[in-house]
């Protein structure tokens, strides 16, 4: 009689399998949240229809104020399912615990960044899609095939910006009520300096440049420079697009360094937290320095 055949171990399944898997995940968190999807999905469509309410009878920028502001909302959108809700919703599973469970298994950090982003893009997709069918059926707005493509283009840049900042922000959330009000506080006061609810054509040249420094107004710019541009004609702003690029890498770094999967007990605030990120990374740079050396 032959031996009986050793049962076999189950498979892993493969790093794009568990990539999907956290995408579905979070995209259904967020679907299953009445406060999550109406901030995401619906916000930017009633700030669009306020704006054209208030401005519909104005010309901006050449075009129709409907024309530059569903451009803007658009951008707006990418920033509120990008930035808003990595924040809200990864610093809620820290503090849940659901972070700390899923570090404990063989999950790789970077499949769970990535289906974070994933579920950013999903999101964005349906909010995006929401902005522009008001625009084109409600307030008749020019839309033709090269503005797609090139909106398409720089909103998957500004989804893995936005969310990549997003990621890295949440070393800096002390607790879950805190989430929301940090985030938009950080938010809407660029949001007002640089292009999204209104044109800043009169605001001061030190608060341009300085606006200019954020990944805001680079994505509001670009897709404004999409809609306002002659149909048939409509480009990318590569400069744009590379600065939200940068932004991107720079905050995929920081989360690399010093994300944090354990719930936080209440701590010490923003300040003292930044003071121990400085001390954690001068430590590291140590830490390499005397490695190098040996």
């Amino acid at each position: 009689m032959t031996a009986a055949a050793a049962p076999r171990a189950p498979s892993r399944p493969s790093y794009p399998r568990l990539v999907v898997t956290q995408v579905r995940y979070q995209t259904l968190l967020l679907v299953r949240s009445p406060t999550g999807a109406f901030f995401a999905l619906v916000m930017p469509v009633m700030i669009l229809a306020a704006l054209e309410f208030l401005h519909g009878q104005e010309s901006i920028a050449g075009v129709s104020a409907a024309q530059f502001f569903t451009a803007a909302m658009i951008a707006f959108a990418v920033m509120n399912a990008g930035y808003i809700t990595t924040i809200t919703g990864t610093v809620i599973a820290r503090d849940d615990g659901i972070l700390k469970r899923l570090h404990g298994t063989p999950l790789p950090p970077s499949a769970y960044f990535s289906g974070r982003i994933g579920a950013a893009a999903l999101t964005t997709a349906l909010a995006v899609l929401a902005v522009m069918l008001v625009g084109l059926v409600f307030y008749r707005i020019d839309i033709d095939a090269s503005l797609i493509g090139t909106t398409l283009l720089t909103v998957l840049v500004g989804v893995l910006c936005f969310s990549s900042v997003g990621l890295a922000a949440t070393v800096l959330v002390g607790s879950t009520d805190a989430a929301l009000p940090m985030a938009y506080g950080s938010l809407l006061p660029l949001c007002f300096v640089s292009d999204v609810f209104l044109p800043a054509g009169g605001a001061p040249g030190w608060l341009s440049i300085a606006a200019s420094v954020f990944p805001v107004k680079h994505l509001a710019d670009a897709l404004e420079d999409i809609f306002v541009a002659t149909p048939g004609h409509a480009a990318l702003s590569g400069t744009d697009l590379l600065i939200m690029v940068g932004w991107a890498i720079g905050a995929l770094i920081v989360t690399l360094l010093f994300f944090e999967w354990e719930p936080r007990p209440a701590g010490p605030g923003i300040r003292r937290r930044l003071a121990r990120l400085s001390t954690t990374l001068h430590a590291r740079l140590r830490h390499r320095r005397r490695a190098s050396h040996q």
